[in-house]
Parts: C-alpha cells; structure tokens; sequence
C-alpha cells in the first residue's frame, strides 16, 4: 500500500506508512518529520547515515535533496512546514536600520579622532 495521506492542515499533513513503500520529499529543507506510530526509516540524499524515529520523535530534514520516509512494519507520521521568516519591513525592522546604521556612522567617525588623539599621546611621551 502506497503512503497514505490521512489528515492536512494549515502546514502539516499526516501519512499512514507500510513498509517498503517510501513517501518521497524533495526540494524540503527545514521540514520537520514527526513519528507518531511505529517506527520510521529516513534517508536523505548527501547523508551518510540513515536516520530511525520512533514514536514521539522528530526529525528535521538538512537539505533540498530527495528524503524518503519509510516504514518499519507500519505507522504515521506528520510531515510539518518550517516556520515562516519573520516579513521584512514595517517601522521595526526600518528602526533597526537606522539604528544599526547610525551606530556604524558614529563608530567611523570617533575613529579618526580616537587614532588622533592616541597619535598626539604618543608624540608627547
């Protein structure tokens, strides 16, 4: 029996597994895997190891590469998306701007005096 898709919801979709018969992912970076039955079987294109879940276990997948979930004997898991990156902008994200640019204005221009000042010490000693 082919991977079964039991449940979706807003970033998350459950999958009753049997063995030998692998859902396949690709392009899933940052997904998270999570074991609720049974035991899961995980390779992931460009890892050296396979990785085994049991129930109450998660997994997150490293790369865009293929991943295949299979099962040992059967169980479910559910596949969960990565948490959305905060969105850029809004009057938060431009106050940093100004900040983290104002300080790095101030920085530049107390170096020269502080090179100055640390130059007249040293001509005076």
């Amino acid at each position: 029996m082919k991977p079964e898709l039991i449940a979706v919801s807003k970033g998350l979709a459950e999958y009753r597994l049997t063995e030998n018969q692998p859902l396949r992912l690709s392009h899933a970076p940052g997904h998270r895997i999570e074991c609720l039955s049974g035991t899961a079987w995980i390779t992931v294109q460009g890892q050296s190891a396979d990785f085994i879940l049991r129930a109450g276990q998660s997994f997150e997948i490293p790369g865009a590469g293929l991943t295949l979930i299979d099962a040992v004997g059967a169980g479910r898991v559910r596949i969960r998306l990565p948490a959305p990156a905060p969105a850029a902008g809004g009057w938060a994200a431009r106050l940093a701007a100004r900040l983290h640019h104002g300080l790095r204005g101030h920085a530049a221009a107390a170096t020269p005096a502080t090179t100055a000042e640390a130059s007249s010490h040293a001509n005076t000693v």
